[in-house]
């Protein structure tokens, strides 16, 4: 195991704030890292923590409680924990807590920033016209027993049709292998065995109905690869790397295709952005391809499908202008 692994694995283990020293001595104890030749062991896990800070890794922040105090380092999936700590201290007034907020934005970014990467790699390279799904539009959202049956994103695409071909509309109409619906579960980081398999299976509840399903990260860590391959190998959910330029994405293991489970579609109904995309698409499935004007209704129900779906970003000016707004981390922010 590699030292920045040791080193992200003791801090999930503290689950807290913690100094370079105290992190040290919990990758010390779990005894998962073989220090080997080197002299200092514990400068060597204070420069992996620099290293994660100066770098702009999502996974790690620090801040400090006081200008006399040394920096704390913690997980940013403890995040909210934090704060409540800090504020119930009377902490959060320190003179040094600006600073602090600076070094700490610099490199955050929320999940939900990483959509629009995601539906502009989808439509550039698969065609895939998408839309979030907001969990807070759902009726059973306070519902505990409804954990996991939401997809982050879904996608539709129509395949074997161009528009100006009127016998092929046809064919379309005629085959239910006309078009296809895959479901996108998004994460920031998949980094340890532990989330890899809290993140999968997520994915296997909320995508198993659709035709494809995808878990996708910004960052994944290469040690999980074999276990990746093993889980898609028995629940067919495939794999995406996401990266901030989307059309360097690149799916690492595809999905396996299953037949749509019309049963938890209606289900998950219950979401007004689902059921929103779903009445869309069968406007545009039920448009009858004997009407003398089929063609027409089509395009005007296709328009109006488009219209609710995500937008992707335009270009490559748009790209680089929204990773800078976001601090989305670039492959060498990432690398170490």
């Amino acid at each position: 195991m590699t030292l920045k692994e040791a080193v992200l694995i003791a801090l999930k283990e503290i689950k807290g704030l913690a100094s370079a020293k105290e992190v040290y001595e919990k990758v010390e104890s779990l005894n998962n890292h073989d220090f080997k030749n080197t002299k200092d062991h514990s400068a060597s896990v204070h420069g992996v923590l620099s290293n994660l800070i100066s770098r702009g890794d999502i996974r790690v922040r620090r801040l400090k409680l006081d200008d006399r105090s040394e920096w704390k380092y913690y997980l940013s999936e403890f995040e909210d924990d934090i704060q409540e700590i800090i504020t119930a201290s009377g902490e959060n007034e320190s003179p040094n807590r600006k600073s602090v907020e600076s070094d700490k934005n610099s490199s955050v970014f929320k999940e939900i920033d990483l959509h629009p990467i995601l539906v502009t790699y989808i439509k550039e390279k698969q065609n895939i016209y998408s839309i979030t799904i907001r969990h807070e539009t759902s009726s059973t959202q306070d519902d505990p027993h409804q954990k996991w049956i939401h997809p982050d994103i879904v996608g539709f695409q129509l395949h074997k049709f161009k528009h100006d071909e009127a016998k092929k509309f046809k064919n379309l109409i005629d085959k239910k292998d006309s078009f296809l619906i895959t479901s996108y579960e998004l994460k920031k980081a998949i980094t340890t065995d532990y989330n890899l398999k809290d993140y999968y299976f997520q994915a296997v509840c909320n995508s198993s109905w659709a035709n494809y399903g995808y878990l996708v990260a910004i960052e994944i860590s290469d040690s999980l690869n074999d276990e990746i391959g093993r889980l898609n190998q028995l629940f067919g959910i495939g794999v995406i790397k996401l990266e901030s330029n989307p059309f360097e994405s690149k799916i690492l293991y595809p999905s396996k295709y299953k037949k749509l489970d019309y049963n938890t579609i209606d289900k998950l109904c219950v979401n007004k952005d689902f059921k929103a995309f779903i009445d869309k698409i069968h406007s545009i499935l039920c448009v009858d391809p004997n009407h003398a004007q089929a063609q027409q209704h089509f395009e005007t129900s296709f328009k109006d499908f488009k219209e609710i779906c995500d937008k992707p970003l335009e270009n490559e000016s748009a790209i680089e202008e929204y990773i800078s707004k976001f601090n989305l981390p670039t492959e060498k922010a990432m690398t170490t």
